[in-house]
């Protein structure tokens, strides 16, 4: 029986509020698609930068968000050559990250491997659709085709087209937010602490 990670589910009761972004990052694009996590090798960050620049890059941002781990120039080159309007903002505090991945409109994971990804969680409780690769744990933490999209790692085509199928579609991204919302419920602490007890008393 594997019982997962959970998410701290009285900071999403209710959808963080955009604005809070919107305020801080005046310079961003109303429509923005958001990487939040270390930015780190395995991370799959030239996959997505490559993947954005295959679509109608022009009418979306991208925002980098997390700790830089020595990537941060090499990716911002590739994000010029690329002509791709992207926004490093390193760490940035709870609050506004919450109100980050509220205001993006899809977060993206494209790694070469996760053991889970509690961001993939975070953002459906955001009410927000997600685009990750099919590795590791990243599975686990989202419903494919529900709430969010599954590719390969580094086909960066394949990235693309399920990150503008999402931009392109109103009605997809709507129910797959919905279906996030309730979904990410079932990986509040309260959740994960209640199958924990029950299958204590199971064994018992």
């Amino acid at each position: 029986k594997i019982i997962y990670n959970g998410i701290h589910w009285d900071d999403w009761k209710e959808i963080p509020d955009k604005k809070i972004f919107r305020d801080k990052y005046p310079q961003i694009s109303e429509r923005f698609v958001i990487f939040a996590g270390r930015l780190a090798t395995n991370k799959g960050l030239t996959n997505l930068i490559e993947a954005m620049s295959f679509g109608d890059s022009n009418k979306f941002d991208l925002v980098i968000m997390g700790a830089d781990m020595g990537l941060g120039k090499d990716i911002d080159k590739l994000a010029l050559s690329k002509n791709i309007k992207m926004h490093r903002l390193g760490h940035v505090d709870d609050e506004i990250y919450r109100s980050a991945l509220s205001a993006a409109e899809v977060l993206v994971l494209p790694s070469e491997y996760e053991a889970f990804g509690i961001v993939l969680l975070e953002a459906a409780a955001a009410g927000t659709p997600v685009v990750a690769t099919r590795v590791g744990g990243i599975p686990e933490a989202m419903s494919e085709g529900k709430n969010g999209l599954l590719v390969e790692y580094n086909n960066s085509k394949a990235l693309s087209q399920a990150i503008f199928s999402i931009l392109n579609d109103a009605s997809l991204s709507s129910d797959m937010g919905l279906f996030g919302r309730e979904f990410s419920k079932n990986f509040s602490w309260t959740s994960i602490v209640n199958q924990l007890e029950s299958e204590y008393f199971e064994l018992l």
